[in-house]
């Protein structure tokens, strides 16, 4: 009994330490915020023009200007509906080109050439993607076979794609147990795999594995606190904030919405729920983008649509610690250029991080009219503070590509990165 409860007193100690950490960093940053805002308004105090923002507004304007006109890349992994290969990686070359305070994007431009794949996986086991560093990794879903279904026959490994090499390496050993359907994240240099909720039967021991690129080992990780309470529901997003990873999850018709926190540092309390301070609240869509104080994320329920959340641990009564998600708002008028024939069915997007606070959103989708291309939209903005205090959307650049499809099916967007 003295042992237990000194461990609960070491737990309270070591929650309360966070919080004060947390409460401490919030403060400084507060601080330096406001002496800007002061410094901005007096130095101008007739021209409100937009400023970028980084959680709340500033006097800077930070934007990704360093070595303007370099050529960058930024890489997508497609999954196709149906055809000879299940996956591949494409690259989409841009740079920019500075005009004062505005910026244009040089991809794009007449001519521009089709996009060919880098790599292509054609084996019968779709793939779960996720990017460390220059890094992707892809594992592959576990498979079935007639005796062992619903249950998975065997765990498979998964590839590395170099996107400085351009080399593939088939270098992922399996995972420690078999997962009818999982998710992978990446976040703070490692791979999280977790098992769906989404399936009818819970999942084999252990249901959530972490992988060490460093090492190339699985290790077992503190199981998903209860897969009944959230059965039907599908993991469609996540956020990295504080080194917590912050899973979205919904169910089939979007409306019916959760988010769970992972706190690794937390021993003995990794997992826990997300207080939400709206009824109407949306679920994220892929991952989500921190930018200061601010998560910035994909509308699942409204394209085009871009939410901001801030994230907060305060602490509870109980002496624990309170996870809760708190909308600051949300941001349409994004524009994006048309592509030659209207998107039918199958749409999806992804939003990137360019640096600072510029940001690139990616559409795609089925056209009616069968074709041996799928059009890319691909548009680059700032997320800025307007006249009257209000974020607003300031669109840099849009373009229309054209991919390749080798003769597959139409694909969906998995992962679209910049290293």
């Amino acid at each position: 009994m003295e042992r237990r409860n000194n461990e609960s007193k070491a737990s309270v100690a070591s929650d309360q330490v966070l919080m004060r950490m947390a409460s401490r960093r919030e403060d400084e940053i507060h601080d330096k915020l406001s002496k800007i805002q002061k410094a901005s308004t007096s130095a101008s105090p007739s021209r409100p023009n937009p400023t970028v923002v980084a959680g709340r507004p500033t006097g800077e304007h930070a934007s990704m200007t360093v070595n303007p006109g370099k050529a960058r890349s930024m890489f997508l992994v497609v999954s196709f509906s149906e055809g000879r290969h299940n996956e591949a990686i494409y690259e989409v070359k841009f740079k920019r080109r500075c005009k004062g305070e505005v910026f244009d994007d040089d991809m794009g431009r007449e001519a521009a050439p089709l996009l060919e794949p880098l790599a292509k996986f054609s084996n019968m086991f779709f793939l779960q993607s996720a990017s460390i560093s220059s890094k992707i990794y892809l594992l592959q879903q576990d498979t079935h076979d007639e005796s062992s279904w619903p249950s998975p026959a065997r765990s498979l490994g998964g590839y590395v794609f170099d996107t400085e090499t351009r080399t593939v390496i088939p270098s992922i050993p399996p995972t420690i147990a078999t997962k009818p359907m999982a998710n992978v994240v990446s976040a703070n240099g490692k791979l999280y795999y977790l098992a769906s909720p989404y399936w009818s039967r819970y999942p084999d021991d252990p249901c959530f594995e972490r992988y060490d690129p460093n090492l190339e080992v699985w290790e077992s990780m503190p199981p998903f606190p209860s897969y009944d309470d959230f059965f039907g529901m599908e993991i469609t997003g996540y956020a990295v904030c504080y080194g917590v990873i912050l899973f979205s999850l919904c169910n089939a018709d979007n409306w019916n919405s959760k988010v769970l926190a992972f706190h690794e540092s937390r021993k003995g309390k990794e997992w826990n729920h997300v207080e939400v301070n709206t009824s109407t609240y949306a679920p994220f869509h892929g991952r989500a983008v921190v930018v200061g104080e601010t998560i910035y994320a994909l509308n699942r329920r409204s394209e085009k649509e871009i939410m901001a959340f801030s994230f907060r641990m305060d602490k509870g009564d109980d002496g624990g610690v309170v996870y809760s998600l708190r909308k600051l708002f949300k941001l349409r008028g994004l524009k994006i250029a048309s592509p030659p024939l209207p998107f039918h069915l199958g749409r999806t997007e992804y939003l990137v991080h360019l640096g600072n606070h510029d940001f690139c959103h990616i559409k795609s989708g089925t056209c009616k009219a069968p074709r041996h291309v799928q059009y890319l939209c691909i548009t680059t903005f700032q997320i800025v503070v307007g006249k009257r205090g209000r974020h607003m959307i300031k669109t840099l650049h849009s373009t229309v590509r054209s991919v390749d499809l080798m003769g597959n099916g139409w694909f969906s967007l998995k992962l679209c990165f910049t290293p």
